[in-house]
């Protein structure tokens, strides 16, 4: 094994070790970060068409709830 694979092995190890510290720290960019690890709050981001759905479905539920509530 030559010393520039040690050395690369090396620098690579060194960068892994630095990102799962930034990554337990929970400081750094998360926008950058990789997906997998779960966010801590903030705005969660919907689209208009899935805001459109969670209306129409939000509108259903409390015709539903009307209609039963005159029934009665």
């Amino acid at each position: 094994m030559s010393i520039q694979s040690i050395v690369q092995a090396l620098d690579k190890e060194i960068a892994d070790l630095t990102q799962a510290r930034v990554l337990l720290s929970g400081s750094g960019n998360h926008a950058k970060g990789p997906k997998a690890v779960a966010s801590s709050g903030g705005k969660r981001v919907v689209s208009l068409a899935a805001r459109r759905k969670m209306a129409a479905a939000q509108k259903a539920r409390w015709a539903k709830f009307r209609a039963k509530k005159r029934a009665a």
